[in-house]
């Protein structure tokens, strides 16, 4: 079994905040953890709260078992009762509704015939609200 945390913190995510956009993560120290054993991958990345939603975070979690690939991601305290799109690598890959204190999630599994998007160390998640403003973000 191995097990590797790995710091993110690449020269973009730093340029990024060093300016004023509304785009810039209010954490720049999300973690990834990655996990392998056998022919089972598991990855895991934190999503931080844009300079928008300060108080949003999140996570995000892919497995791949060698036929079977799995994503979840999850947003919480973002916009309330609002539709949220999730992107990785910034393609949109689902959409949710948050409830009445700003959660949403979804869950892709290619054994039940969701595609499942190629996720990586250095994979970016992004949550972004319907006027495309971003709620949170990080990397894998």
């Amino acid at each position: 079994m191995s097990l590797r945390i790995v710091p993110i913190l690449g020269i973009a995510l730093l340029a990024a905040g060093a300016t004023a956009c509304s785009d810039t993560p209010t954490d720049l120290n999300s973690t990834s953890i990655e996990f392998a054993k056998g022919s089972e991958l598991r990855i895991e990345a934190r999503l931080a709260g844009s300079v928008a939603f300060p108080a949003a975070d999140g996570r995000a979690r892919f497995r791949d078992r060698g036929g079977e690939q799995e994503l979840g991601i999850q947003v919480e305290d973002g916009p309330l009762n609002a539709v949220v799109t999730f992107l990785v690598d910034g393609a949109a890959v689902g959409s949710a509704t948050t409830d009445i204190i700003g959660d949403a999630s979804i869950n892709l599994n290619s054994d039940l015939g969701d595609t499942v998007p190629a996720v990586a160390a250095g994979s970016t998640v992004e949550v972004r609200a319907a006027d495309g403003t971003l709620v949170a973000s990080g990397s894998f």
